[in-house]
């Protein structure tokens, strides 16, 4: 039953009882309160005046369709908008962007224009319905009502490819569920599907329809591409301000906007990475044929049969069938490099017991470290770098990032270290900086001889603020060098300033004849 109280305070459009008594009650709304603020799905303002209505509608500025234009809107964190939602052109933006997009594709959505999509979505609505009807019952939003706008929408309008409509237009109603783990999954292939989708379309040729519009448009003087990364709005903060070292705002109002956006790259269904995935059968195997995260083919095969993998016109044949089996795997040296080529160095290496047990052999590169087993032993073995003791010990006791105001961006790293000598056990605090290294002893007579260890910020993990990495210079020789580029500075300024004393010539005599 819904009560007075309910249209004031707890006005929820995803109830079930509204969509029954729809009418009835938003005539019950515009009497009693036609502005309302519910507290459902985290509080939004309920509208249903005509007056009202149309000044939301027209007034983008007070009421701007950017920050989203669904409810509920899930957040991420404080003041943030829609996590992962896809911006839905041109009704996710405002003026004036928004009539740029709106005078490109209206003319494609007149009366006049959709006239002729008649017989095609008389015959959509009645395969929809041949879907059901010899069972005399259906789900109709599930079966019929959602499914015939997305449709429509790509067969009529885009000309999609047959093939794609289903599983196009599943995409895109996931997508449109916000803030969902199905939508974070749909976005990426419904991307790349209108990418593939685009460039089919320009192979193909025009067609005069809403696609050509679009591909051939100019927005303020650039063109329309197809994206290679998608920008998702993580969070937003309409008044930011820095608090504590974490992002707040200060109120509702935009006043100083921000927002923490997530770039990923824009996944190619077409261009992803096949894989064969298999498993025992009956007299044979079990396969899986997929590309990225799509299944593209499956089935059965016995000993002896073969089946298409379906890229190029590759085959694969069951050659043998093992009940068990195991994999064995082993690495050898490539060929010798030419004559003055340099390959990176490493060895072969292996764990053994004192059973003598071993494990599988390893290649240790130079540089890196890499793990052997031998059972359930795991030892990590790196060389090519020469280990140095140093003679005291560091810890990090504190490391902050400061941010640009406004941003996301840092403006500084703080790293504050504790040296501890090693030998007397006194400690120095330092903190390394941006071009301000921290150093130990780090007294003058150090410092002027090189005899001096600096802590650099080397890198540093977003998602710990407690660790970060750092890159130590230890130069001994810093004076004698300075001493050297000084003696060569001071040479060239002889050379070109300064030069020795010279008398005026002598006149030569003339010479005498001979008699």
């Amino acid at each position: 039953m819904i009560s007075d109280d309910w249209i004031a305070n707890h006005f929820d459009l995803h109830d079930p009882e509204l969509g029954r008594e729809l009418h009835p009650t938003l005539a019950r709304a515009r009497a009693q309160c036609p502005v309302t603020r519910s507290d459902q799905h985290g509080g939004y303002w309920v509208v249903t005046g005509y007056e009202d209505v149309l000044r939301v509608a027209q007034d983008w500025r007070a009421f701007s369709n950017e920050l989203g234009i669904t409810v509920p809107v899930v957040r991420s964190g404080p003041g943030s908008t829609a996590a992962g939602a896809m911006k839905i052109l041109p009704v996710g933006i405002d003026p004036p962007l928004q009539r740029t997009f709106k005078r490109l594709i209206n003319q494609y959505f007149t009366p006049a224009a959709v006239a002729p999509w008649e017989d095609g979505t008389r015959a959509l609505v009645t395969r929809l319905i041949d879907g059901f009807v010899e069972r005399g019952a259906c789900d109709f939003m599930t079966e019929f009502a959602r499914p015939l706008p997305g449709l429509a929408f790509f067969e009529l309008a885009l000309h999609a490819p047959a093939e794609d409509l289903e599983q196009v237009n599943e995409w895109a109603a996931a997508a449109s569920l916000t803030g969902t783990p199905e939508a974070r999954d749909a976005i990426p292939l419904l991307a790349g599907w209108i990418a593939r989708f685009l460039a089919r379309r320009r192979e193909e040729g025009p067609r005069g329809d809403v696609v050509d519009a679009v591909m051939e448009a100019d927005i303020d003087g650039r063109p329309i591409t197809e994206a290679g990364a998608i920008v998702l709005v993580e969070s937003y903060w309409p008044d930011f301000v820095m608090q504590a070292g974490r992002p707040e705002t200060r109120s509702e109002s935009p006043n100083n906007p921000a927002a923490l956006v997530r770039i990923s790259k824009l996944t190619q269904q077409g261009d992803a990475k096949p894989s064969l995935q298999l498993a025992p059968a009956d007299d044979g195997i079990a396969y899986q044929l997929r590309r990225g995260e799509q299944v593209i083919g499956s089935g059965k095969a016995k000993v002896g049969e073969s089946f298409a993998l379906g890229w190029a016109d590759w085959q694969s044949e069951v050659v043998q069938s093992l009940a068990r089996a195991e994999l064995i795997s082993e690495i050898k040296p490539g060929p010798p490099l030419p004559k003055g080529e340099h390959g990176l160095p490493g060895f072969r290496a292996r764990l053994e017991s004192s059973d003598g047990k071993r494990g599988p052999d390893g290649w240790i590169e130079s540089g890196q470290v890499t793990a052997l087993t031998e059972g359930s032993r795991v030892v990590r073995v790196g060389y090519g770098l020469e280990a140095k003791p140093i003679p005291f010990t560091l810890r990090l006791v504190d490391f902050q990032v400061p941010r640009d105001e406004g941003t996301d961006t840092p403006s500084n790293f703080l790293a504050t270290i504790e040296f501890r000598d090693a030998a007397t056990g006194d400690t120095k605090i330092g903190v390394a900086k941006m071009n301000h290294p921290a150093s130990f002893p780090g007294t003058p007579a150090a410092n002027l001889t090189g005899i001096n260890y600096k802590f650099s910020q080397a890198e540093w993990n977003p998602q710990n603020l407690e660790e970060t990495t750092l890159q130590v210079l230890y130069d001994p020789g810093w004076l004698l060098k300075w001493i050297g580029s000084l003696g060569i500075c001071i040479g060239i300024a002889i050379m070109f300033y300064w030069r020795p004393g010279s008398r005026d010539p002598v006149p030569a005599k003339p010479a005498q004849d001979s008699a």
